[in-house]
This record gives C-alpha cells, structure tokens and sequence, in this order.
C-alpha cells in the first residue's frame, strides 16, 4: 500500500490536547508547532524527533508478521485526519484500500459527504490562488517555499514573522538561496497581499520560469 498521503497533513488543536492529557510524549516528540502569530500555531505531522525532518511513511503504522496486514499502534490516538480516512475517492484509491468499495456503498446508503481532511490552512490558500497550475508549495519550519515549472525552479518564499497573517515574502537570489527583497528591509505583508505581490511581481525578480 502507498500510505504516503497519511503524513501530508497536520494535526488539530484537540489531537494535542488528547495526546497531552493522556501524557503521550511519544507522539508529541513527532509533532513540530509551528508559530504563525500570537497563540495560533499549525500542528505539522509527523516530523522525525532525529532529524527535523519529514517521514516518508507513518511511524505508527506497523505490518504484522508474515501477513499482509497493517495495524496502527495508536489506534485510540490517532489523529482526526486518519479517524475520518478516507476523504475522497482519490484519497482512497491512491494507497489502494481494499476496503474502499464498502466505504462508498455506504456513503451513498447514507447520503452524506465525505469529512474534509485537516490540512495546512495557510498551504491551502497558497495552492488555491495559484490555480495557474505548475506551482508546488513546500512547508518547513519558518514558512513556505513556492516553486515554478516542470523543474520546480525557486520562485518566492513567504517567512513567518511572528505576527498574525503577516509573512515576508523573499526572492530566490542570484546567490543560490532565499533573500529578502530590496535594499530597505524587505517586503512584510498580509498573507493575501504577499500572494497577490508574488503573482504580479512588480520587480520582475520571482517568476525566472515561464509556464
């Protein structure tokens, strides 16, 4: 099974407050709070506690012995993204669930849509406003790298500041790395109008890859 999808998203403000009035340490240690402005934080699942960085598979997913099965060791922890699994058709379709056929019938017996995942908000505005299509966005710990083209060339990157919904938007410079734009201490800005800045790029700097 391809079960990439299942650590692509972050975790709730009650995930975190269950893991931590149940004392689980062990699965905080894989969660990175990444402070976008006074007490409002995004939830990143599942970092390596090691290393900083991204899994490419769920460290919680275990495949029993000489059978072709997985179980979950957190079964009753788990957070919501993976209690309302699966989201969509494609979403259930792409790790090859073989319980997806039921899932459905029983979704239309029903009559009801689907839970919406729990994703990154800010991510999906970004991805939203470049419906242009050819654009990837990357997360890490300070902000949001945008990348353009079959090549994934820099484009722009939105740095949190610290305050609520403000970024400062950066430029991929001829130095080979990211760089605030100008000579008078950068561009800060709304979220809204960083991506709007992005998009018209005024200074002819950001958009190096045509489409």
């Amino acid at each position: 099974m391809n079960l990439s999808g299942a650590i692509d998203v972050c975790a709730t403000e009650e995930d975190i407050r269950l893991w931590e009035e149940n004392d689980r340490a062990d699965i905080l240690a894989w969660v990175d709070a990444i402070h976008i402005g006074e007490d409002h934080y995004v939830y990143d699942i599942w970092i390596n506690p090691k290393t900083g960085d991204d899994v490419v598979r769920c460290p919680w997913l275990r495949k029993l012995p000489r059978q072709n099965k997985y179980i979950c060791r957190i079964q009753d922890m788990k957070p919501e993204h993976c209690r309302e699994y699966p989201i969509s058709r494609e979403h259930a379709e792409n790790p090859g669930c073989p319980g997806f056929d039921g899932t459905e019938r029983k979704k239309r017996k029903l009559g009801k849509e689907m839970p919406k995942a729990n994703a990154d908000p800010y991510k999906t505005r970004i991805e939203a406003f470049f419906r242009r299509g050819g654009v990837t966005v990357k997360k890490d710990r300070t902000g949001y790298s945008i990348f353009s083209g079959p090549r994934k060339t820099p484009t722009a990157r939105l740095r949190f500041t610290g305050e609520k919904d403000t970024v400062e938007v950066l430029w991929w410079s001829h130095r080979n790395k990211w760089e605030s734009i100008g000579d008078f201490g950068g561009i800060f800005l709304s979220l809204d109008d960083a991506l709007k800045y992005i998009d018209e790029d005024p200074l002819g700097c950001l958009w190096l890859c045509p489409f």
